[in-house]
């Protein structure tokens, strides 16, 4: 796990705080709302989003992207799993914002693995009310939020954007947490 290889941020990414989408692009994974929420901060050159995955709904992200005329949010393709630790380390907020999910039991090991990499994270409500993640502290270990809050969620993401001391805490305690 620690001895995963780097990853190598595409030439778009490399200058800029990066927001990590992981995962099937989809409404209950919270795709969307982390594209609105994106759009309602406004584009910077400070920092980028971009998602690694797929699904039915790749077409759809893509096109509303270039509707929002979103010049600094980029769409991968899925990595493999050994290069996930690599591309968490390079990310300054990881987003699991999962909701209304059609298994009640699913239980995603992203936020935890993020956590592991000293990675912020944002995670949603129900994401954070299943598991371990039960014991987490909004504000300590993650940032909790309604993803389908635009404005929340938006809030959020510009806090652990710009407020170091924060992300510092956070990752620290973070991995704390998911270390135990």
């Amino acid at each position: 796990f620690y001895e995963c290889p780097e990853f190598d941020k595409p030439d778009n990414l490399r200058n800029n705080k990066l927001i990590t989408f992981l995962g099937k692009f989809s409404e209950s994974k919270g795709a969307f709302d982390l594209l609105n929420a994106y759009s309602l901060i406004g584009e910077s050159d400070e920092y980028s989003l971009a998602y690694f995955g797929g699904g039915q709904l790749k077409e759809v992200l893509e096109k509303t992207i270039r509707d929002k005329k979103l010049q600094k949010v980029s769409v991968y393709p899925s990595i493999p799993t050994w290069k996930v630790p690599g591309l968490l380390r390079a990310t300054d907020v990881f987003f699991l914002g999962e909701r209304e999910f059609y298994v009640k039991n699913h239980f995603s090991r992203k936020g935890n693995e993020a956590m592991l990499c000293k990675t912020p994270l944002i995670i949603s409500s129900e994401m954070k009310n299943k598991g371990a993640y039960k014991q987490m502290i909004d504000g300590e270990h993650c940032l909790e939020v309604d993803p389908k809050d635009a404005k929340q969620l938006a809030k959020k993401l510009k806090i652990i954007l710009s407020n170091e001391a924060l992300s510092k805490k956070i990752q620290k305690n973070g991995y704390e947490f998911a270390s135990k």
